[in-house]
């Protein structure tokens, strides 16, 4: 299966942008102080050029091989936008978005010790009745 020239052609601009995106972080990151904050505002810049390319992308394909969805495609993209602003997770280091209680790490570390027992190998050679 062949791709369409056209697209051939954006991912070819896409793939050079990517290689230029990741240039400038590099460039910034041997320029700058090595901040924590410096190395995550590089890094959300990335991410930001990474997907802002790929909605170019998709909308020169759409806009050359299926004008007639132009307009609804400049509503989907800027909905993709917002939601591609939004973390989907909160940053697990920032303590204001900690909640109290146990943390992932510790219930996933205490899960396996309840069924621990179960698992033993005499537990399993025993037959079990099903009265």
């Amino acid at each position: 299966m062949r791709f369409p020239k056209v697209l051939s052609d954006d991912m070819k601009k896409l793939k050079a942008r990517m290689h230029q995106a990741i240039e400038r972080f590099y460039d910034k990151m041997q320029n700058a102080e090595s901040g924590r904050g410096q190395e995550m505002s590089s890094l959300a810049e990335l991410e930001d050029d990474f997907k802002e390319g790929y909605l170019e992308t998709v909308a020169a394909y759409y806009e050359e091989q299926h004008p007639e969805l132009t307009p609804l495609l400049e509503k989907e993209r800027d909905g993709l936008r917002c939601r591609g602003n939004r973390s989907p997770v909160p940053d697990i280091e920032d303590p204001a978005t900690e909640e109290p209680g146990e943390s992932f790490c510790d219930k996933s570390y205490g899960a396996p010790q309840g069924g621990k027992e179960e698992l033993t190998p005499q537990k399993c050679s025993e037959p079990q009745s099903s009265k």
